[in-house]
């Protein structure tokens, strides 16, 4: 092969390598940041029943934990915690127990999503 021929075939492999390669690591700060966004959301939505402060407790509670097992680089067990704090959330909503206040339920499950898969990508590097 001569090098007129050689040179495109390498500029291909590296345009590849530069695609298949990730743009930047994701951190544990981040994902704790991502965290706080749910909580934040969490305090704006509208939470009923018998016990909605109890049940805004134990939500919380999830994603405390979820923030103690990062910080224990414990990321499978954050991650179970935060998709625990998502399904609750889902079954909530679907029980007319979580409406929308000044943040949409949308919108906590959106982040709720965020958060998880930002730990998904902890586990993943």
């Amino acid at each position: 092969m001569n090098i007129s021929i050689r040179t495109p075939f390498a500029f291909a492999a590296l345009s590849l390598l530069a695609l298949a390669a990730p743009a930047r690591a994701t951190t544990v700060t981040e994902c704790h940041s991502a965290i706080q966004v749910v909580r934040g959301d969490l305090a704006g939505v509208v939470i009923g029943g018998n016990n909605p402060d109890q049940t805004r407790a134990s939500l919380d509670s999830k994603l405390t934990g979820a923030d103690l097992k990062l910080d224990e680089a414990k990321l499978f067990d954050a991650s179970t915690k935060l998709t625990d704090f998502r399904q609750t959330s889902a079954t909530l909503q679907s029980q007319g127990k979580l409406t929308d206040g000044t943040t949409t339920v949308a919108q906590l499950l959106q982040d709720a999503d965020a958060a998880i898969a930002c730990v998904q990508s902890l586990i993943n590097q």
